[in-house]
């Protein structure tokens, strides 16, 4: 798994603004990849039957994409995108819905109107960071149970299940950044009898 951040929205949100009467609408949504992305613009598209475009970008797993969706060249597809670029945001996809009020704007009102939809969208969102964790298992006593959740704790790691039999088995996640260094401190702590066992990555909300 790459170790490489990822920078995006935490849910989908919407912003909506009127333009010499047009109304423009920005819906912005958090995506695994470029297939869920064009999934989310087909549902805009069906949910707007009446609107006259559905301008869009998206970044994600390693692709990118925009459309004017009609609208003259560079105008909507380009401010949309240059949205998603400056904030430096992957995995993440924004459509913007116009409904047409008979005026038309020319091309630097249209750039400044998308623009200003995608930017208020995510405006209106929470953005949040997953970085690579590494999964691991580990058995230790009893006695070692409370100095094991205190080191989880210090390597800014998380508990997900923790099973109490002849040993505690203890089901964690660690940023991957940090693993190394707690599965050393994790055998020094046993004094060398348990060991842990990676048993994969995980992408996570960054504390």
């Amino acid at each position: 798994m790459s170790t490489k951040q990822i920078k995006t929205v935490k849910e989908y949100t919407k912003f909506e603004l009127v333009e010499k009467k047009s109304v423009f609408i920005g819906h912005i949504f958090p995506v695994s990849s470029s297939s869920e992305a064009e999934q989310k613009i087909e549902e805009i598209a069906r949910l707007n039957p009446e609107a006259r475009h559905n301008v869009y970008a998206y970044v994600a797993d390693g692709c990118e994409k925009m459309s004017d969706d009609g609208e003259p060249q560079g105008t909507g597809g380009a401010p949309v995108m240059s949205v998603i670029k400056l904030n430096g945001l992957t995995n993440v996809c924004i459509v913007v819905t116009r409904y047409f009020g008979g005026i038309l704007l020319g091309a630097k009102g249209l750039v400044r109107a998308y623009s200003s939809a995608a930017s208020g969208a995510l405006n209106s969102s929470e953005i949040v960071s997953f970085i690579p964790f590494t999964d691991i298992e580990t058995d230790c006593s009893y006695s070692d149970y409370e100095r094991t959740n205190r080191l989880i704790a210090e390597m800014e790691g998380i508990i997900l299940s923790t099973e109490f039999k002849d040993l505690v088995t203890v089901s964690l996640s660690v940023p991957s950044s940090n693993s190394e260094e707690f599965v050393s401190r994790f055998i020094n702590l046993t004094n060398g009898k348990q060991t842990c066992r990676v048993v994969g990555e995980t992408l996570r909300i960054k504390k």
